[in-house]
């Protein structure tokens, strides 16, 4: 009776101890901690900033994790909420080993105004490997907020300066041409007015050459027009002399 009496109560014993030894063993292979501290932003409209969460395994086995991105809330209704890009959003931990986790934040211009705030959770949590059946897995990890405030839009000068650089080049150029000091075309009409010297000489050659064939054409013309009139004249004299 004794033994049926005693026995509930030492198997719950067993399992209790089973547990807390088997928590015990995975508190000390692996542990996953972080740097404390928020991560506030203040970004103007339409901007992004990045910053880093560290996430460290103070164990003595490797640690696979996960990352799983806020989901921002704000007491002011119809807000285009922050955009969250993060890198990397998985991996694996090596023993006594950190890692930065990027998260970058932009805050579109749609429906938000500077001074518009968001707040959020971001988690990194231990991704189970164990698959044993009936054994119990604990999924722990860490939890970092993240704050988000709008401010107004960063001035960039390059916005400005590079415009008005353009119309004031664009002016300046419209007035030296409606002065005559730039003409549209000039250079084309000198470069085809001044032809190079090899062609030059090639066009004189030619001339010379055209020229003395004219030459040519009219002295043979008047040595025939010559040899026709003297055929003529002693034809006719043929003739007299025949009477």
């Amino acid at each position: 009776m004794r033994i049926n009496t005693i026995f509930p109560y030492v198997a719950l014993v067993s399992v209790v101890a089973l547990f807390a030894l088997g928590l015990s063993a995975s508190i000390i292979n692996a542990q996953l901690g972080e740097i404390a501290g928020p991560l506030n932003y203040t970004i103007g409209l339409g901007g992004t900033s990045t910053l880093n969460m560290t996430i460290f395994n103070s164990g003595t086995a490797p640690l696979p994790f996960k990352v799983i991105p806020p989901l921002f809330r704000t007491a002011i209704a119809n807000t285009t909420k922050p955009i969250v890009s993060i890198a990397p959003l998985s991996g694996v931990l090596a023993p006594s080993q950190s890692q930065k986790i990027a998260v970058t934040i932009t805050i579109p211009t749609q429906n938000n105004k500077p001074g518009y705030a968001w707040s959020g959770i971001m988690q990194v949590l231990e991704t189970p490997n164990s698959t044993q059946q009936g054994v119990a897995i604990i999924e722990g990890g860490v939890a970092k907020g993240v704050n988000v405030t709008a401010a107004q839009p960063v001035f960039n000068p390059l916005e400005v300066v590079i415009p008005a650089v353009i119309i004031i080049i664009i002016a300046a150029i419209a007035v030296l041409w409606k002065k005559g000091v730039i003409k549209v075309g000039a250079g084309v009409k000198k470069k085809a007015a001044a032809p190079s010297k090899k062609s030059a000489t090639k066009a004189k050659r030619t001339t010379k050459k055209a020229k003395a064939g004219t030459r040519k054409r009219t002295t043979t013309k008047r040595k025939a027009s010559r040899k026709s009139r003297s055929s003529s004249s002693s034809r006719a004299r043929a003739r007299r002399r025949r009477r």
